[in-house]
């Protein structure tokens, strides 16, 4: 491994003194300019498909449930270096509990990818991201203190809540900054930091002008190093940090390329991840030709594990990446054979 691979992991594995409590996706890779705009169109191929599906705590409650769906693109390429534009779009869904409490949205994403040296293998990217989301939920099947008429609960009665608004629409905004290093076809380094949520929408239902959303910061950081001839480690972490809130997932993926061949080009994947002080993360991936198939296990190790019992969710995600047909110009006079 590179000594600058190295020194780079090592810095960002200091902050793991950190505890973990947001839930947010296991495969963050598998969606990343979601989480970082300027991984939009940072990529080999110049189209890219991706989803992901996460359905948690459904043996404590109602489970949460969390969908993303993002395309991204690399639109201009500019004489020999690799220097270019990248766009992508992205929609999601996330709900919980009997209320339906949730966020829905769509976004937009652009990047600058620009070229570090004639060689086109190092790059520096910057990316904005401009979203609307929806917030909501539904009253009816909530209950409240003042429904107990001192005998027992009684639905007829009056909640005593005075909600403003159950639904309505803000705005988000993110910046980021991303760093990819191709030091040659068996390694590569792949880091970057974003911020969110800087414009800081107001999110209360009561029409509370205090109440906004917290700045979101995240860093991201993986290697890609061989331990063999057909086989591959790759060390990643995620850190999130919002307001007194603090997400560090780390871990590392081993995969096997069992093809090359650009035709039939197979590799499967399995990985293991810790959630600091939340939960184990089983993974396992399969490519195939430009796909890719993923899922993933959340085994609940917090305090709530007297409840979940060690359960937690299953993650599915899916990508497809592509490029556009060259056209090719027939400089030959076709012969007819007779």
């Amino acid at each position: 491994m590179h000594k600058r691979g190295i020194l780079l992991i090592s810095l960002l594995f200091a902050l793991l003194s950190l505890s973990a409590q947001d839930i947010h996706f296991s495969q963050t890779g598998s969606v990343p300019f979601y989480f970082n705009p300027a991984a939009t169109g940072l990529m080999s191929h110049q189209y890219r498909f991706s989803a992901n599906t996460k359905i948690q705590w459904s043996s404590v409650s109602t489970p949460y449930q969390t969908y993303l769906a993002g395309f991204d693109a690399g639109l201009r390429r500019k004489g020999s270096y690799l220097d270019m534009f990248g766009a992508g779009v992205d929609i999601m869904r996330e709900k919980a509990g009997d209320a339906g409490f949730g966020t829905s949205g769509f976004g937009l994403s652009m990047s600058y990818i620009k070229a570090l040296n004639r060689f086109n293998n190092e790059f520096l990217s910057f990316g904005a991201s401009f979203r609307i989301h929806q917030r909501s939920f539904d009253a009816n099947p909530l209950t409240f203190d003042s429904q107990f008429n001192g005998q027992f609960f009684d639905s007829t009665l009056p909640g005593g809540e005075n909600f403003s608004d159950m639904n309505f629409w803000f705005p988000v905004a993110g910046l980021g900054v991303a760093y990819l290093n191709r030091f040659d076809t068996q390694h590569e380094l792949t880091t970057g930091l974003s911020v969110m949520n800087f414009n800081r929408p107001m999110q209360s239902h009561f029409g509370d002008n205090n109440i906004r959303l917290r700045t979101r910061w995240m860093g991201t950081i993986s290697y890609r190093s061989p331990i063999g001839r057909d086989r591959e480690l790759v060390p990643s972490a995620f850190v999130s940090v919002q307001g007194p809130y603090r997400e560090i997932l780390a871990g590392f993926d081993y995969r096997f390329i069992k093809s090359y061949n650009r035709w039939d080009y197979t590799a499967f994947s399995g990985g293991l991840f810790y959630r600091f002080g939340d939960a184990f993360l089983v993974t396992a991936h399969a490519d195939y030709l430009n796909y890719r198939f993923g899922v993933s296990y959340d085994v609940n190790v917090s305090t709530l594990s007297q409840a979940s019992h060690l359960r937690g969710g299953f993650e599915f995600s899916f990508m497809m990446v592509f490029d556009r047909p060259e056209k090719k110009k027939n400089r030959e006079i076709p012969c007819p054979i007779f």
